[in-house]
């Protein structure tokens, strides 16, 4: 059938039917890659404002606009005791869309202003718990000292990174795992002291290096000796990369490097019965991205750990027999719902926690049998959710039965969204669709503009206290003490773009969460891989590459 949102074809399977049969939802009319923009319209990670907090009055950072129409609280009213979701409570509306009715309750019930708990020092974090002296790192975890990062985890001094893990002073690294002083790497695991490096597994002192296992002491993929590699280490940096016109021509020199670089179709890792790529420890998962510890799912994305039996979910964890929905943790059977942890049996909610048997909920905690924020003896709440449920369907009813919520009810502007990180679309495209768009500029520092030297043994520590104008993008941003250091130590200019603009620099060494027919450019194997044909990669079978690297 063709997707009712793109109009490209999509396929749905008889084993995608038997799940949709046993959950007693429609078959879906958006293609898979339009459930997950759809979704990720949701997801605000990134974008921050300031605002004052609706209860106590206090100013506060948060990932709603000042003009979005919904009260916002900080982190201790919120969680505090000071207001009643309850008391916004809706009847049903039989002769209205459920979908307005509950737009309308959303806002009502105050949001939370931002997604950051057990947090020291740290106010500039969103969908993270456990940092600390942390700065703009946005869905990370157990973190200390890291700034300007993206999706890492239990790192420490670590700067302008993604999908890190487990690692120490690595800087604009991507993808790497146990690494120490790591720079300008990517797909990286137990390695140390390596530069401008790709694909690599327990590597010490490598510069310029490739594919390498077990090595220590190479340059450009030949061992040298460990003088003539400090030596020749020392002249590069010292005499050639400070300046900015060196380093970019080393980094375009790499860039060319990983393109000659044969690699592997998918980093499908101790996983069986799999497709899609990033998945690892699985099994029976088919076209999913980013997926670890998990079992029987398809159509998933940023599925952290221990999920089973989850179907067109984005960033959840702890999750069993979830269907269409976004940012959820420890759940089992939570469809069409948003930021809803520990609940079980919910439809159609956001921002439910440690609850039951809900549907068309916001705000709610510890609390069963509600719908639309009123509270119902159990019997009759399921004779309501099944009334509900005929209205909302397509025979005779508004057609909204199991659709995720419309782009255009999103509590933020598109283009403050993930849906814009994967799925870009300029402001024209956003309005043509009835969708928002966020003509406000966030919050910045005030100060004067300066221009970065090109040299780092050039800056002075005046730079921290004026704005730099991003050269992409033209919005100021600020150079942080601890980060002027370390790229002082290591000899590397500072970065002379936003990190908003560093942030989709990293994510276009991603590949797109697709997949594409291909066959091995080695044996000639039919592939499905996220390496589109018309990309210049080298790609590899899982057989033809370990016969290249062990």
């Amino acid at each position: 059938m063709n997707c009712l949102q793109c109009q490209s074809p999509f396929e749905i399977t008889p084993a995608d039917q038997r799940y949709y049969k046993e959950w007693g939802v429609p078959e879906p009319v958006f293609c898979p890659d339009c459930r997950h923009q759809t979704r990720c319209a949701y997801r605000n990670e990134r974008k921050l404002y300031k605002r004052t907090c609706d209860l106590c009055k206090k100013p506060i950072v948060t990932v709603y606009t000042p003009s979005a129409p919904y009260p916002v609280l900080c982190q201790s009213c919120w969680w505090g005791d000071k207001w009643d979701p309850m008391r916004v409570g809706m009847d049903f509306d039989f002769s209205r869309p459920f979908f307005d009715q509950f737009y309308e309750l959303q806002k009502k019930v105050p949001r939370l202003a931002l997604n950051n708990i057990r947090s020291i020092n740290s106010d500039f974090c969103n969908l993270c718990a456990g940092n600390k002296d942390c700065y703009l790192i946005f869905a990370s975890d157990e973190n200390q000292d890291c700034y300007y990062s993206y999706w890492i985890n239990r790192c420490e001094d670590c700067f302008n990174c993604g999908y890190l893990a487990d690692s120490r002073q690595c800087i604009e690294c991507m993808e790497c795992e146990n690494c120490h002083r790591c720079i300008y790497s990517q797909q990286m695991k137990n390695c140390s002291e390596c530069i401008f490096c790709f694909d690599m597994i327990g590597c010490k002192n490598c510069f310029g290096c490739t594919g390498l296992r077990n090595a220590e002491y190479h340059i450009y993929n030949k061992p040298v000796k460990k003088e003539e590699y400090e030596k020749k280490l020392a002249e590069v940096f010292l005499e050639k990369l400070s300046t900015r016109a060196n380093f970019q021509a080393l980094k375009d020199w790499y860039r060319e490097l990983k393109m000659k670089t044969p690699r592997r179709y998918a980093m499908i890792i101790s996983s069986e019965d799999c497709t899609g790529d990033y998945i690892y420890n699985s099994r029976g998962c088919e076209q999913c991205f980013e997926v670890f510890d998990s079992e029987n799912c398809r159509y998933s994305y940023f599925m952290v750990h221990q999920n089973f039996n989850c179907v067109d979910t984005s960033f959840v964890t702890e999750c069993r027999n979830s269907y269409q929905s976004l940012s959820v943790v420890g759940g089992e059977g939570i469809r069409f719902s948003i930021y809803c942890w520990y609940d079980s049996n919910i439809l159609y909610s956001d921002l439910c926690m440690n609850s039951e048997e809900l549907f068309g909920c916001v705000g709610l905690n510890k609390a069963n049998h509600c719908i639309l924020n009123k509270k119902y003896k159990p019997e009759a709440y399921k004779e309501l959710r099944q009334k509900i449920v005929a209205h909302m369907s397509a025979s005779g009813g508004t057609g909204e039965w199991g659709q995720f919520f419309p782009i255009k009810n999103s509590p933020f502007p598109y283009n403050d969204t993930a849906a814009q990180d994967y799925y870009p679309l300029n402001q024209e495209q956003v309005l043509a669709k009835g969708w928002q768009w966020n003509s406000e500029t966030s919050a910045v520092p005030s100060g004067e503009y300066v221009a970065l030297p090109e040299d780092i043994k050039q800056v002075t520590d005046a730079v921290l206290k004026h704005k730099i104008l991003c050269r992409k993008c033209g919005r100021g941003y600020r150079v942080m003490k601890r980060e002027l250091n370390i790229y002082r130590v290591n000899f590397i200019p500072l970065p002379e773009i936003c990190p908003d603009c560093r942030h989709l620099r990293r994510l276009k060494k991603k590949n797109h969460y697709s997949l594409y027919n291909r066959t091995c450019q080695k044996c000639g194997k039919a592939l499905q891989t996220s390496y589109a044909p018309n990309r210049q990669e080298i790609v590899y079978c899982e057989e033809c590459y370990y016969q290249i690297r062990y």
